[in-house]
């Protein structure tokens, strides 16, 4: 036996045997009807001891979790372990256990039994018993799926040892039996206990289980606008975008046209000294002089549009632009994978939405991959962010690069409303909300 684990027999802390937490899914077929369910594939190699040694130190919780009158009810008395060859019995005690609505840790004690009066009588439990409940704990993990947390604490009560196996997690129900499970347990096989005790888990059990874990998982994973996971309501006001590039250049150009049709009716003829300041007035002393003629400031006139595109662009959907980022804190006990986030919001005039990062100088497309999928349609707009894998405890922005919105300020005083869906593997149905953009002058 290796040093590390006398160790931990010793100090009187917990053997814990974790499986992978990242399986694939296979489909079971519970007893007594004929729908399939999807639960994860379990494969789990657990290195045990040959033997477990008769010392233990006094384990205090245990200890003081057999002194209550009466039991919690996630406590349930096993007496002596089950023998060889019957270890579905225990399977079907544990996934029971797991399967139940327990908001504390739930445990199978072995070495005691329920004595007169509701007391606890502990009757011990010898090295083999001890040895039999560990090596019975791996094909528990085995067998049980999707991914279950379970240990063994080993303590000394009233000088008797006695043992639990211990589900501190089981926040992934249904539990149900796998393709590993031993003796006439089938695949897909789910049990729980009720007030009649031990019995097999019927449809609307199964339904009630998942609509549960749907509920659970509404309210522990957050979506919100900013960086608080928990705000609904993005209030911004509505930038001044009356200088546009484009419609600077239109409003000079325009008035230097004018400018010249008024000179040559008032002189004849070019006049190069009103015409510098006609140019000093419309365009300022930083853009240098230039003799045009009435026909070119007309066709500068007609080309302003494909001129300034990229600058109105930019002036738009960066300088001015309205800027929207969303928050996902994932408070679930479970890593939810290759998470995926759509937003549809309305089609309104005076609103758009910038396709990619614009630069002053050409730089949009260097900047492509760090903005969201932002698609037109017919009746709505959809933004899609893939967000990766969400750790548990975890707040993620949704963007690396925020959303860009040109709003118009005929649109002040306006809300508009956007829904939200989040997908990931790990969420029985995709996460739905709606959020709301308060438009200010």
């Amino acid at each position: 036996m290796s040093s590390e684990l006398s160790d931990t027999l010793l100090s009187g802390r917990a053997l814990v045997f974790r499986p992978p937490a990242r399986p694939a899914l296979v489909s079971h077929r519970p007893p007594g009807n004929g729908t399939s369910l999807a639960v994860p594939r379990v494969r789990c190699t657990v290195q045990l001891p040959d033997r477990i040694p008769s010392l233990f130190a006094p384990m205090s919780e245990l200890a003081e979790l057999l002194s209550h009158q009466p039991l919690p009810g996630g406590v349930l008395l096993r007496g002596l372990p089950v023998a060889d060859g019957r270890e579905d019995h225990l399977i079907r005690q544990v996934m029971a256990l797991a399967n139940s609505d327990s908001a504390s840790s739930r445990c199978l004690v072995f070495g005691a039994e329920q004595g007169a009066a509701g007391t606890v009588a502990v009757i011990g439990l010898c090295d083999a018993d001890v040895a039999r409940l560990t090596a019975q704990l791996r094909l528990c993990i085995n067998a049980i799926e999707p991914a279950l947390d379970v240990r063994v604490v080993t303590a000394v009560v009233t000088g008797k040892t006695v043992a639990a196996l211990v589900i501190d997690n089981s926040s992934n129900p249904p539990y149900v039996a796998g393709p590993a499970s031993p003796g006439d347990l089938r695949a897909g096989e789910c049990w729980l206990f009720d007030e009649q005790g031990l019995r097999p888990a019927a449809r609307a059990d199964l339904d009630n289980m998942y609509a549960t874990r749907r509920q659970r998982q509404q309210q522990i994973v957050l979506i919100g606008i900013g960086d608080d996971p928990r705000n609904e309501i993005l209030e911004v006001q509505v930038p001044d975008n009356s200088k546009l590039p484009s419609r600077v250049a239109t409003l000079k150009l325009s008035a230097a046209v004018k400018a010249q049709a008024i000179a040559a009716a008032i002189v004849g003829r070019d006049d190069t000294a009103m015409a510098r300041l006609a140019h000093l007035r419309i365009f300022g002393a930083d853009e240098p002089f230039r003799q045009d003629g009435p026909t070119t400031l007309k066709r500068a006139l007609k080309e302003v549009p494909d001129e300034y595109r990229e600058a109105d662009l930019y002036y738009r959907f960066e300088e001015r632009a309205v800027r929207m980022n969303l928050s996902v804190m994932n408070n679930c006990a479970e890593v939810l994978r290759s998470a995926i986030l759509d937003l549809t919001f309305p089609v309104v005039a005076g609103l758009e939405f910038a396709t990619q990062l614009c630069g002053p100088s050409g730089q949009s497309s260097n900047m492509k991959r760090a903005y969201p999928e932002v698609r037109q349609e017919k009746d709505c707009i959809r933004v899609r962010a893939s967000l990766g894998d969400l750790t548990p405890g975890s707040t993620t922005r949704a963007f690396p690069a925020a959303l860009r919105l040109a709003v118009d300020r005929s649109l002040v005083g306006q809300k508009i409303a956007l829904r939200y869906i989040l997908d990931a593997e790990g969420l029985l149905a995709p996460r739905q909300g709606r959020l709301r953009i308060k438009l200010r002058a």
